[in-house]
C-alpha cells in the first residue's frame, strides 16, 4: 500500500502501487467493498487525497500526470504535468498542489477547470506537501533536509532546517505542521515562528515514507465546517443553452459560498463540472435538458455560518446565423490587377470561405485576388458562426488590359571587396501593347550609373550602398532596389565596443516573422574600421565594414546579411577603432499578400549598449511596464557581454508589488537567452495589465537586460530597457 485517504463517511480508499488498483474499505467492518474497486492500468498509486465533492486525486510516481477518479462512475481522467507526481495537498480554494521530487518543481491544479494554472520552482527532492488555513503550502524536501513554506501562488516565504530527512508533512487542528522523515524523529513546526517547536523520537520505527497528504481529505486539512446543497433544474427542452447562475447570499467573514454546474440530456450521463461565478455567463457547460447545481457552503472561522438565500438559473441569449454580403475595389478590374474584397456581412460571423470562380479560394475575412484572364466570374462568400451559415454570390466582370505592362527583376551581390568587380543583372518582360524595346538604367549608390542591362561595377571605398534599377517601355516602368556592402580592413583594435542584445532572422509566436536592421553612424574624426560579430547558435560569424565620419550605414536584415539563408537569433557585438552611434530596429515583417498592410512591418528600437553599461555582481536593474494578457505578451532577454560566465536571477512582480515567481539563468560569454512569456509560463498569470521584474546579478559582469511587450494581434513590439 502506498496511497491512503479517508472520505467523509469514514471509509478508507487505498491505492496499491504494484497492482495499480484502488480499493474502498468499509470504515466500520474493515471489509473491502468489492463493487467499489477501481483499476488504473497506466497508473502507479503513490499519494491520494479526496476533495470536497468526494473525488479522488492520485499521484503516480514517476509518471508526469495526476489521476482524477470519480468514485460514482469510476471514470479516470489524467491531468498532464511537466514533472513527475509525488506529494499532494489540497487547499480551501479548490486547488491541488503536486510536487515533482527529482525535478524541483511543483504544480497547482484548478480542480474546477481540471488544468494546471501554475508551475513553481521548489527545492530539489520535494515530496510531501500540506496546506495551512492561511493558504500557505508546506513542502518537505528530503535531500536538503528542509521544510519550505510557499504562498498559495508559489512565492517562496521561508525554509526551515529539519534533521530527519523530511518526506511527509501534515497540519493538525491547531494549525501546527508535523513532519515525518526517513529517521525515527517526528518534528512539529510552529508556523507563527517559522521554526521547529517540538520533536519526538519513535524508537526503532525505521523512518516514515509517506509523501502524500497525511490527513486524507480537504475538510480535515483546513479544519473547517462544510456542507453542500444540490438541485437539478429541468428546462423542458432537450437542447437548452445555459446562460448564467446567480445567487443572493449572506457570507460573514471566515465563510464562503461557491457553486459548480453540469448538464445532462437524461440525468444518466453528465458533462464535466464547470465552476460557476456569480452572475457570469457559463462557457463550458454543453446544451442539455437538465442542469445540476451544487452549492458548497464553508465556514473556516467565526460564529456565524453562511446562508444561501436565492439562486437563479438563466438561459443563454439566442443568437441568429450571420447574413452574408461583400464588396470589392476597383469596381471594374482588369486582368492581372489586384482586386481587394471586403466582408460586409452582419450577424457576427466567425469564419469565412471565399470562392472566386476561377479556381481560387481564401479563408481570410478580407482577401485580395488577381484574375489571370478577362471574363465573367461568379464570386461567392460563405460566412458562418455557431448558429449557422449564409452564402452570397455575385457576378464580377474582369476586362482586358489596354496599356503596356512590364514585369521585372534585378539582382546583385550582397557583398564585395574594395577594388573588385561586382556583377549586376536585370530582366524585364513586356506584355500587352508594348511597342518599344525595353531600356535600363542603373544607379549604384556611389554616384556612378549605367544603361547596360547587366553591368559590372567597381566600388572604391568600403561601406553599404543602395543600388536601383529602372526599366521602361511604352510608358510602363518597373523599379527594383537592393543593397551591397563593400568590405575593407578589420580594425586593429577595439577602442569602442557596443552590444545589441539580440538581432533576429526567425519566426516567432502568433505568426510573427522577426527581422533586425542595424544602423551605424560615424561620429569620429576619421573613418572607422568596424568588425561585426554575430554570436549565434552556430558560433561566431564576423563581417568587416568601414564607416566614415557623418556616414549613416544601414544594414537591412543584418542576420541574413551576415549569414544568408540562416534562421537564427543572438547577440551582436560591434567592434570599432572609432566612435559610433549604434542603433537597431527589431520588427515583424508582414507578407507581401497581407490583406491589410501588404509588405509592411511593426517594430521597435533595440539600441546598442556600450560594453561598460552592463550590470556586475551584486547589482540589480528593473524592467517596468510589463503586461501579460489576451492582448499582449512579454518576453525577457539577457546577454552576457562580460568575459566570464554569469549567473542572473529574475524575480517577477504584479502591479501591487506582490512577488509572483523567480528563475535563474546561466550565461556564458557573449551568450544571449530570452525567456518567452515568463509571467504566463512560470508565474501562471495570463490576465496582468501591469507587472515588473527585478534582475539581480549573482556572479559575472556586463549583463544587459531588456523586455519586449508585443501586441498579440499586430505583433507590434515595444522595448523596455533596464533601469538601474
Amino acid at each position: 500500500l502506498q496511497a491512503l485517504a479517508i472520505n467523509r463517511d469514514g471509509d478508507l480508499w487505498a491505492g496499491v502501487y504494484d497492482t495499480r488498483m484502488y480499493y474502498k474499505v468499509n470504515g466500520a467492518s474493515g471489509k473491502i467493498m468489492r463493487d467499489q474497486v477501481v483499476s488504473a492500468e497506466e497508473t502507479h498509486p503513490f499519494g491520494l487525497v479526496i476533495d470536497r465533492s468526494g473525488t479522488l486525486w492520485s499521484s503516480s510516481w514517476p509518471d508526469a500526470w495526476v489521476l482524477k477518479i470519480d468514485p460514482s462512475t469510476k471514470k479516470l481522467t489524467q491531468i498532464e504535468l511537466n514533472h513527475g507526481s509525488a506529494g499532494l495537498a489540497l487547499d480551501s480554494g479548490d486547488h491541488l498542489f503536486v510536487t515533482g521530487f527529482s525535478e524541483g518543481l511543483m504544480s497547482r491544479i484548478d480542480l474546477g477547470e481540471e488544468e494546471v494554472d501554475g508551475e513553481y520552482v521548489v527545492q530539489w527532492q520535494s515530496s510531501g506537501a500540506t496546506v495551512t488555513s492561511d493558504g500557505d503550502v508546506w513542502v518537505a524536501a528530503t535531500g536538503p533536509s528542509r521544510v519550505s513554506r510557499y504562498s498559495n501562488d508559489g512565492s517562496f516565504k521561508n525554509s526551515i532546517p529539519i534533521a530527519n530527512s523530511p518526506i511527509a508533512v501534515a497540519v493538525d487542528d491547531e494549525g501546527m505542521v508535523w513532519v515525518a522523515g526517513l529517521t525515527d524523529l517526528i518534528v512539529r513546526i510552529d508556523p507563527a515562528r517559522n521554526q521547529a517547536s517540538h520533536q519526538k523520537e519513535i524508537v526503532a520505527s525505521g523512518g516514515h515514507d509517506a509523501s502524500g497528504d497525511m490527513t486524507g481529505i480537504v475538510a480535515r486539512t483546513i479544519t473547517s465546517s462544510y456542507g453542500t446543497w444540490i438541485v437539478i433544474h429541468d428546462s423542458d427542452s432537450d437542447d437548452a443553452a445555459w446562460g448564467t447562475i446567480s445567487w443572493e447570499s449572506a457570507e460573514p467573514d471566515g465563510t464562503a459560498i461557491t457553486a459548480r454546474v453540469r448538464s445532462s440530456v437524461d440525468q444518466v450521463s453528465w458533462s464535466g463540472w464547470e465552476q460557476a461565478t456569480n452572475g457570469v455567463a457559463l462557457s463550458k457547460t454543453p446544451v442539455g435538458r437538465y442542469l445540476q447545481i451544487e452549492a458548497a457552503l464553508q465556514q473556516t472561522s467565526g460564529d456565524s455560518p453562511p446562508r444561501l438565500e436565492e439562486l437563479t438559473v438563466m438561459p443563454a441569449k439566442a443568437v441568429s446565423p450571420p447574413d452574408a454580403s461583400f464588396s470589392w475595389v476597383p469596381s471594374e478590374p482588369a486582368k492581372k490587377q489586384k482586386v481587394q474584397f471586403a466582408d460586409t456581412s452582419s450577424g457576427g460571423p466567425t469564419s469565412w470561405s471565399w470562392d472566386f470562380g476561377d479556381g481560387g479560394s481564401s479563408g481570410l475575412q478580407n482577401p485580395s485576388h488577381e484574375f489571370a484572364t478577362a471574363g465573367s466570374y461568379n464570386v461567392s462568400l460563405e460566412v458562418s458562426n455557431a448558429n449557422g451559415s449564409d452564402t452570397e454570390s455575385t457576378g464580377l466582370t474582369v476586362g482586358s488590359a489596354t496599356t503596356c505592362e512590364l514585369a521585372c527583376s534585378a539582382s546583385g551581390p550582397v557583398t564585395a571587396d574594395v577594388g573588385t568587380v561586382a556583377q549586376f543583372a536585370a530582366e524585364a518582360v513586356p506584355a500587352n501593347n508594348c511597342e518599344e524595346a525595353v531600356s535600363y538604367s542603373w544607379l549604384f549608390g556611389d554616384g556612378d550609373m549605367s544603361s547596360d542591362q547587366n553591368p559590372g561595377h567597381t566600388y572604391d571605398e568600403s561601406g553599404t550602398y543602395r543600388w536601383s534599377m529602372t526599366s521602361w517601355a511604352s510608358g510602363a516602368s518597373c523599379i527594383r532596389n537592393g543593397h551591397i556592402t563593400i568590405a575593407g580592413d578589420a580594425p586593429t583594435s577595439c577602442t569602442s565596443t557596443y552590444w545589441v542584445p539580440v538581432v533576429s532572422h526567425a519566426d516567432g509566436a502568433f505568426g510573427s516573422v522577426w527581422r533586425s536592421d542595424l544602423g551605424l553612424l560615424g561620429v569620429d574624426d576619421a573613418t572607422a574600421a568596424v568588425e561585426l560579430r554575430f554570436h549565434g547558435p552556430a558560433g561566431v560569424v564576423k563581417r568587416v565594414i568601414s564607416v566614415a565620419r557623418g556616414a549613416m550605414v544601414s544594414l537591412v536584415d543584418v542576420v541574413d546579411w551576415m549569414s544568408p539563408g540562416v534562421e537564427a537569433a543572438g547577440a551582436l557585438e560591434v567592434c570599432s577603432d572609432g566612435k559610433l552611434v549604434v542603433t537597431s530596429r527589431a520588427y515583424s515583417q508582414l507578407a507581401d499578400d497581407d490583406p491589410h498592410l501588404p509588405g509592411g512591418s511593426f517594430g521597435t528600437n533595440l539600441d546598442g549598449a556600450d560594453k561598460d553599461e552592463g550590470l556586475s555582481t551584486g547589482e540589480t536593474a528593473l524592467l517596468s511596464h510589463l503586461r501579460e494578457n489576451s492582448a499582449y505578451r512579454t518576453n525577457i532577454g539577457l546577454v552576457n557581454t562580460g568575459a566570464d560566465p554569469a549567473t542572473v536571477d529574475v524575480t517577477l512582480y504584479d502591479g501591487t508589488g506582490a512577488s509572483l515567481a523567480s528563475y535563474s539563468v546561466e550565461l556564458g560569454h557573449a551568450e544571449w537567452q530570452q525567456t518567452n512569456r515568463p509571467l504566463r509560463r512560470l508565474a501562471g498569470e495570463d490576465d496582468l495589465d501591469a507587472a515588473w521584474a527585478e534582475v539581480s546579478v549573482i556572479s559575472g559582469s556586463g549583463i544587459v537586460a531588456y523586455a519586449t511587450v508585443t501586441d498579440n494581434v499586430t505583433n507590434d513590439s515595444t522595448t523596455i530597457s533596464m533601469s538601474r
